[in-house]
């Protein structure tokens, strides 16, 4: 977006990683919509339910899939602000191109880094399992990964932080996706059936955003994020990063995994403990006071279940 200025930066040292200059497309900020756009870009359920950073993020890639139409470019490679490529890029990116236009010469998109269920042996950790039951898993494309060595084909791949697509893929998305429905990395699924889906064996591109740092996520509640900001999978994703991404929004509140823990912890205690979780939250007003909102809305959810709990017990 035009105010990350260091995002910008970051994106331009990689110029010789990359092998060649990029057109820059400016991001389109959720957060300045107007209702009047939101309302047009969106989905009815979306514009409920999702926050203008998931909107905006839609858009921006709908913006990049008609620009380079738009240029009449075979191929573009699409990358996020928060993407970082590895050294041997160009080297690793080569031998994955000739193989995939030798054998399927009518792929149409390629990702250059995914996380999610996403690994060519199907070695998942926990996340990618809750992924793999969670959405849309891909059928096979026309050649299947064991005929495949520097690619393959994922199931339930999520990140749209650097990938390449193709014209005629490009031209089917900005049909098929024409308003933001949910996030545009999930919502994709939905259509790669009709589609090649690959992604490259060797993770070539890794998406460096923390929670904290995110436009997509909430740094509350502090303390669990703190933890597992220090924790990360395989692809080098923080588990802070998973467990604070916007599940779905109501007005200006995120319901994102930490809410569900925090609503299961009340579910499950025993009311004579329950008092502890009423500490947390003023541990968490002390840490960060600019979440007063946030926390006041867990301490009436946490009041209401506690009560219902003892009604009905």
């Amino acid at each position: 977006m035009e105010k990350s200025k260091d995002r910008l930066e970051r994106m331009e040292r990689q110029i010789a990683i990359l092998g060649k200059p990029f057109q820059r497309i400016a991001a389109v900020d959720g957060s300045l919509l107007t209702t009047e756009q939101i309302t047009k870009a969106s989905e009815t359920h979306c514009r409920l339910f999702c926050t203008r950073s998931m909107i905006g993020i839609y858009m921006s890639h709908l913006k990049a899939w008609r620009t380079m139409i738009d240029n009449g470019d075979g191929y573009a490679m699409i990358m996020e602000d928060d993407c970082s490529l590895v050294p041997s890029f160009q080297n690793e990116l080569k031998l994955v191109l000739d193989e995939l236009n030798t054998i399927n010469p009518e792929w149409d998109f390629l990702y250059l880094g995914c996380f999610g269920a996403c690994d060519p042996n199907k070695k998942y950790d926990v996340i990618g399992y809750a992924q793999r039951m969670m959405t849309h898993i891909l059928k096979k494309s026309k050649m299947n990964s064991e005929d495949l060595t520097y690619s393959f084909v994922p199931e339930t791949p999520i990140g749209f932080h650097c990938y390449i697509v193709s014209h005629k893929c490009a031209k089917y998305l900005v049909n098929a996706m024409k308003k933001a429905s949910y996030h545009v990395d999930v919502a994709f699924l939905e259509h790669a059936d009709s589609l090649n889906v690959y992604a490259t064996k060797k993770q070539l591109s890794y998406q460096y955003t923390s929670a904290e740092s995110s436009t997509q996520t909430d740094s509350f509640p502090i303390i669990p994020n703190t933890i597992f900001e220090k924790i990360v999978c395989s692809r080098n994703i923080s588990y802070g990063y998973y467990f604070s991404a916007p599940i779905f929004a109501i007005g200006k509140f995120n319901a994102n995994f930490y809410l569900f823990l925090f609503v299961l912890i009340a579910l499950l205690i025993p009311n004579e403990y329950s008092y502890f979780l009423l500490y947390y939250l003023v541990l968490e007003t002390i840490l960060s006071p600019m979440n007063l909102m946030n926390i006041l809305l867990w301490g009436a959810i946490a009041i209401l279940v506690i009560n219902a709990k003892q009604r009905y017990s």
